[in-house]
């Protein structure tokens, strides 16, 4: 994390030894994304580089307020795919979702799958706690024929993909919900997308420092402030900037 969103002498040694990192630390400052869990969220409209192809990578920290809501515990933080989203749910390019028994799911649709639905890879229950910051790392890699998800810098969960990639959708990318439902309410802040798989070393960094303008980072939202338009500024400088819908804030 950037020096002005955690407190000095919080090391990485520690943040990495830590199940979480309990809010009530004070260990982040500064300014994140705030949605309300009934009907706020934030999107970049659809763009070719927001097609990642044959490799993704999405890291960030995010605090959710309560892992129950209306949707059968479902809340969703990120989701590019085409609506209707349903079974088999074979539109999702790529999702990442919380579930109430504190699980996180990453869902992407390989190109070969488009017929039959997206492969999914969910962590053990008890893995989130409401009320406190945590780091995730998703990937999905045609080349390591491989997808990971990493949370608060420890490898959670793998699975086999599919080295001919994911399939592609025409819809935005949305922060905060899928199709109209599965409300996300928390925080979110750091988010970085990138066209590659990051390593393990880079996604240790990740959470210890800014992002950087890397090598394929596709997007970035630091979250700390809104643009002259009102809008959340993609600093990777790729121009996918953030609209904020129905009431989601920066605070």
């Amino acid at each position: 994390m950037p020096p002005d969103k955690i407190v000095a002498g919080l090391c990485v040694g520690l943040v990495l030894a830590l199940t979480a990192v309990p809010s009530s630390l004070g260990a982040f400052k500064g300014k994140s994304l705030r949605l309300d869990g009934v009907d706020d969220f934030v999107e970049t409209p659809q763009g070719p580089g927001l097609h990642l192809g044959r490799e993704l990578t999405f890291t960030g920290w995010f605090l959710v307020d309560d892992l129950a809501n209306e949707s059968e515990g479902w809340q969703n933080m990120f989701w590019k795919g085409d609506a209707p989203d349903r079974a088999p749910y074979n539109a999702r390019e790529y999702s990442l979702r919380l579930y109430g028994a504190g699980l996180t799911l990453l869902e992407a649709t390989p190109e070969g799958r488009k017929e039959i639905g997206n492969l999914s890879l969910p962590t053990d229950t008890d893995i989130i706690r409401a009320g406190e910051w945590h780091h995730f790392a998703a990937i999905v890699s045609a080349s390591r024929n491989q997808m990971q998800l990493y949370v608060n810098g420890l490898l959670q969960v793998s699975r086999p993909f599919d080295p001919k990639g994911m399939a592609e959708t025409s819809a935005p990318l949305q922060f905060g919900r899928v199709a109209r439902r599965d409300y996300f309410g928390g925080r979110l802040d750091e988010v970085q997308l990138w066209n590659r798989a990051l390593s393990r070393a880079e996604i240790d960094n990740s959470m210890s420092s800014i992002g950087g303008l890397g090598p394929g980072l596709v997007a970035y939202y630091d979250f700390d402030e809104l643009d002259a338009s009102g809008m959340v500024p993609d600093r990777s400088g790729n121009g996918h900037r953030l609209y904020l819908r129905n009431g989601a804030r920066i605070a």
